[in-house]
């Protein structure tokens, strides 16, 4: 498997307990949808679930964290995350994401992590 480029999808639906007081899911739930994506991912994509990754002595932690919202997902919306490793540092790599509704195929939000 060529790692870099390679981008794996995971779909999710809003819950309930996702949507803030605007009745669309609140900002910081964004970041939660591509923690879990990447986790499943991991296990699916890099054969190489998290467990495994934390028992060979790596983890993860977020230095940086950037996204730009394009249109709001609402209560029970389907939706896929997409993501792949951009760049590989030396101590670290950068994770892209975009997510998209299900329904259209429009982009909600996108950005990265370092």
């Amino acid at each position: 498997m060529i790692l870099g480029r390679t981008k794996f999808e995971t779909e999710l639906q809003v819950r309930p307990d996702d949507i803030d007081m605007n009745q669309h899911v609140h900002g910081s739930r964004y970041f939660d949808y591509v923690l879990a994506a990447r986790y499943e991912q991991m296990a699916h994509g890099y054969k190489l679930s998290m467990a495994e990754f934390i028992q060979a002595g790596f983890g993860w932690f977020i230095k940086t964290a950037h996204v730009q919202y394009h249109r709001p997902l609402r209560i029970g919306d389907l939706f896929v995350v997409r993501t792949w490793v951009e760049e590989i540092f030396r101590t670290g790599v950068q994770v892209q994401f975009e997510i998209l509704k299900k329904a259209n195929g429009k982009r909600v939000c996108d950005g990265y992590f370092d």
